[in-house]
């Protein structure tokens, strides 16, 4: 379905003031926490000054730290102001000067009228951090970097809508692999940790001690009590999942309409019971997070009966559909398996089992 976008006409302006300046405008606990994440150690009770000159400067010796940071439409937003005089701005990129405004690179600037009087929005571009970063961002090896990174995020949003919670260091082992990337455990967290404040999937969770560090799905509801499940499946490997399905559940936030149960649930709901699209998506967003979240069929199907029900074949057909996508949507505590590929795991299991528990003796009658 086609969102129904509006665009502001913007005009671009050259500042008359530097980075430093628009950066000095960022809350510093902000500044403190970007600190934290790049690695550089600071002390308390200084004057924000301090702390932005800091980030400021740690920007200035190593100008790499933007790309790590920054995702690709960022930067491609960056260079279109630095290259324009009047720009198309959506809701989202006006999102994205918010961010921008905290690295020195752009700003939001004080409305302005075009010749016919009409009012007019004003974007700031910082001649000084053009200067310094146009080049960096504009070359082949950047390019390629910022192709890297987009690729690496939806590996791992995509992971994180399987696993939900995961281990520092087993995310670390699977990401090598579907990657196919040679990075090292300490780059590797310092990617997550540069990155993770502007994703909407997940963020860094300490344990209580201290020792573990743990990647976590915001849709995760009680990670705590995730955790003790997973302990209780402790010879349970993470589910292997391929490339193609991680980019797929990347880009369609979260849900795979190829899992058993979804597409029919649309079919039912729109076509069958006359309902408003958004308001399918939105119950179906809910009820695939009771299920990562393992909550039971009960309560899931309480959710469909709150629904109206016109016939006993629209009753009958919902509780098919339900089934199916209680038995077939990954859980978070089967580390990515649904309930189905968990119980035929466990089927499998016991027949090793029983196996072993019988002894052939060779031999017989000499």
């Amino acid at each position: 379905m086609a969102e129904n976008l509006s665009y502001d006409q913007v005009k671009i302006v050259t500042a008359d003031f530097g980075a430093f300046s628009i950066m000095s405008r960022t809350p510093v606990e902000t500044i403190k926490a970007i600190l934290g994440r790049i690695g550089v150690e600071y002390s308390e009770g200084l004057h924000k000054d301090a702390y932005v000159m800091a980030f400021y400067q740690a920007l200035v010796d190593d100008p790499n730290l933007i790309i790590k940071m920054l995702p690709g439409d960022m930067i491609d937003l960056v260079m279109d102001i630095w290259e324009n005089d009047q720009l198309e701005m959506d809701e989202m990129s006006w999102n994205y000067v918010e961010y921008l405004r905290i690295f020195g690179l752009a700003s939001s600037g004080i409305p302005d009228y075009d010749i016919n009087g009409k009012k007019q929005k004003v974007l700031y571009r910082i001649t000084e951090s053009r200067d310094r970063f146009y080049f960096l961002f504009k070359s082949r090896k950047s390019r390629n970097l910022i192709k890297r990174y987009s690729h690496w995020d939806k590996l791992i949003a995509g992971s994180m809508f399987y696993y939900g919670v995961i281990d520092m260091e087993v995310f670390h082992n699977i990401f090598i692999k579907v990657s196919k990337y040679a990075i090292s455990f300490d780059d590797f967290f310092s990617y997550i940790k540069c990155r993770s404040s502007l994703w909407s999937f997940g963020a860094i969770l300490m344990s209580g001690s201290g020792k573990h560090m743990y990647f976590q799905n915001y849709e995760v509801e009680n990670p705590d009590l995730i955790l003790l499940y997973m302990r209780e499946h402790r010879k349970l490997r993470h589910k292997k999942i391929t490339v193609d399905q991680l980019l797929y559940i990347a880009d369609s936030g979260g849900i795979d309409n190829r899992w058993k149960g979804v597409s029919e649930f649309g079919d039912l709901l729109i076509d069958d019971m006359d309902m408003d699209y958004m308001q399918v998506t939105v119950l179906l967003q809910k009820l695939v997070k009771m299920i990562r979240n393992s909550a039971s069929y009960d309560s899931v199907m309480n959710e469909m009966k709150k629904l109206d029900i016109r016939s006993e074949r629209q009753e009958e057909k919902m509780r098919q559909v339900v089934r199916n996508l209680f038995y077939h949507i990954p859980v978070f505590e089967y580390k990515g398996f649904s309930r189905s590929e968990f119980e035929k795991l466990s089927h499998e299991k016991q027949l090793k089992n029983r196996e072993k528990l019988f002894t052939i003796i060779e031999g017989g009658k000499e």
